[in-house]
């Protein structure tokens, strides 16, 4: 009688923590699909825009680049020359901005932009 009762809870101490290990499954499992659905909504909007700030950085770094060659050249002529890059440069970098804009407003990210968007005009001017 008493092995009966003793396995009777051992039976039920088994059930009871087999359903707890599936309901602490369940919920792992639907929040690992949120979070894949997050990353994925993520990689669509914000990676697009990460990558094209990526290339304005190198752009904008390449137009700080000819206006140092162009103070540091001996020649009026390449003087000119380098000027004359670092201001196309720097109007690609201002169009392109101006596109990143647009799509960080239909996005949502209208505050990062509004941060980048000053610290670039800080080194610009």
């Amino acid at each position: 009688m008493k092995n009966a009762k003793l396995s009777i809870k051992l039976l039920s101490l088994t059930i009871v923590l087999s359903i707890v290990a599936c309901l602490i499954a369940w919920v792992g499992t639907s929040r690992l699909d949120d979070l894949n659905l997050k990353l994925r909504t993520m990689g669509k909007t914000t990676l697009p825009s990460v990558m094209k700030a990526n290339e304005l950085q190198a752009k904008l770094l390449l137009a700080i680049r000819e206006q140092k060659n162009a103070n540091l050249s001996i020649s009026d002529a390449e003087s000119e020359r380098f000027a004359a890059n670092s201001r196309k440069l720097l109007l690609e970098v201002q169009s392109e901005f101006a596109s990143l804009g647009a799509q960080a407003v239909e996005s949502g990210e209208r505050d990062v932009f509004r941060q980048i968007e000053t610290a670039i005009r800080e080194l610009i001017v």
